[in-house]
C-alpha cells in the first residue's frame, strides 16, 4: 500500500534522531511522554539536527 502510495505512515513519526540520542528517545517513548508517538534511530545523522 505504501510503494502503490495508498497509505502514508510518516505522519505518525514525532522524531528522527541521531543514534547517540537513543537512551534518551527510549526513555520519553518509554514514558509515554506527551508527543513521542515514533522514534526514527537514524546512526549516521549529525546531532546538531535536533528532534522535531
Amino acid at each position: 500500500m505504501i510503494a502503490a502510495g495508498k497509505a502514508t505512515p510518516s505522519w505518525i513519526v514525532s522524531h528522527e534522531i541521531s543514534l547517540d540520542q537513543a537512551a534518551d528517545a527510549y526513555k520519553n517513548f518509554d514514558a509515554r511522554s506527551k508527543g513521542w508517538t515514533k522514534v526514527l534511530i537514524k546512526p549516521g545523522m549529525s546531532t546538531e539536527k535536533k528532534a522535531n
